[in-house]
């Protein structure tokens, strides 16, 4: 069967429940809490779900090599050497460059799900040495790089993600990732963003059109959206609004965990998207660099919609401050008044029945309560 799996009835299923594996699928020893990681791999990304019978997902892969390595030797740890997908949100370095290394050090790879052909990337620089996004391509199978499984690629697993789409992990599907938001598409409407490189769109930026994604284990839901973009502070396509406008994240638009958007950037984290998730925790993959991330406005939204924020990395400069927009005023906003809690390093959720436990490597540890199952909301239609 298709890993990937178009649902027509995905609402009415938001809140039912899920029965434990029958003991002859899965011997009680080998079965865990489900299990979300978001790797502390500075400003960059990877995070990787794991089901209770230990099916695993990755989404987005880090900058570099090493940590490609670094997130093959996490899994097998677990004694997973196996992912039935990886999803990767766009084409950045920092969120490609890792996955040749994760399949050289003996991760096997079901399925890579992207955006497709990418409208400004090549497989080769100009002396011809492969570049960053042709590395990942081949990595894939796709050895032409067009998307398609040509002749003499036995080893294609590429394939073009689409709204909709859905991975189930678990033998009674306890766990699924739900593609909400692709290209611009959030329900094929006709005032859907068109982002899509094979028909001509003019942002040649591919950080709105990130592949965004809900997670879901019974009344549990996080968003996580890649380096989606929105219209607050920038002149930016308004990826995230329309997302929201959509009714795509079932449950109202509620979530419990924010993977927050494009590393903390005022590109990102609208003060819509903010107000009307109202997760309670959100998490910042990055460490202060040359983009001075996570900027103060994300924390300022973030916090004053409610949400505890943990940032993986140091996001502070030198004199222990967040670094402020060009583009919006936030000048006196003081974060020390806010639960921000700054270089964690790598962050897990784990997933219980009716709570769930968000613990970090230097020391965060809080459970959270699930207060109701959330109801599939009546279509929200674009406005």
């Amino acid at each position: 069967m298709n890993i990937l799996k178009q649902t027509l009835l995905w609402a009415l299923l938001a809140c039912t429940t899920i029965s434990q594996t029958n003991a002859e699928t899965q011997s009680p020893d080998k079965r865990i809490d489900p299990l979300i990681t978001v790797f502390n791999v500075d400003q960059a990304a990877a995070m990787v779900i794991i089901s209770p019978n230990l099916e695993a997902v990755l989404i987005d892969s880090g900058r570099r090599a090493d940590q490609g390595v670094r997130i093959a030797n996490y899994l097998k740890d677990k004694g997973i050497n196996t992912l039935k997908a990886v999803i990767t949100t766009h084409y950045d370095a920092d969120h490609i460059k890792g996955l040749p290394s994760l399949i050289e050090n003996g991760i096997a790879v079901e399925r890579v799900y992207d955006q497709g052909p990418s409208g400004k990337r090549t497989l080769l620089s100009p002396t011809g040495k492969q570049t960053v996004y042709g590395k990942y391509v081949i990595s894939t199978g796709d050895f032409n790089g067009n998307g398609v499984q040509d002749e003499g690629e036995s080893n294609f697993i590429r394939q073009k993600a689409e709204y909709g789409d859905t991975i189930y992990l678990g033998a009674e599907d306890e766990v699924s990732i739900r593609v909400v938001s692709v290209r611009g598409d959030t329900r094929g409407k006709s005032n859907d963003l068109d982002l899509d490189p094979s028909k001509g769109n003019k942002y040649f930026d591919e950080n709105p059109g990130s592949i965004g994604v809900t997670i879901r284990h019974k009344e549990f839901t996080m968003y996580s959206g890649g380096d989606q973009t929105g219209a607050s502070w920038k002149d930016k396509p308004r990826a995230e609004e329309l997302m929201l406008l959509s009714g795509a994240i079932i449950g109202g638009n509620d979530v419990d965990v924010l993977n927050v958007n494009h590393h903390g950037s005022d590109t990102s984290t609208s003060s819509d998207l903010a107000n009307k998730l109202k997760p309670e925790v959100s998490i910042i993959s990055t460490k202060f660099g040359h983009d001075r991330l996570p900027k103060k406005t994300t924390l300022k939204q973030l916090a004053e919609a409610g949400s505890v924020v943990l940032i993986t990395g140091d996001g502070q400069d030198d004199n222990g401050e967040f670094a402020e927009s060009k583009s919006t005023e936030d000048d006196g906003w003081d974060a020390s008044k806010y639960p921000i809690h700054n270089d964690q390093g790598d962050i897990e959720i784990s997933i219980t029945s009716g709570e769930y436990k968000v613990t970090s490597t230097n020391g965060f540890n809080r459970t959270y309560s699930f207060s109701q199952c959330k109801t599939p909301p009546a279509y929200i239609a674009l406005q």
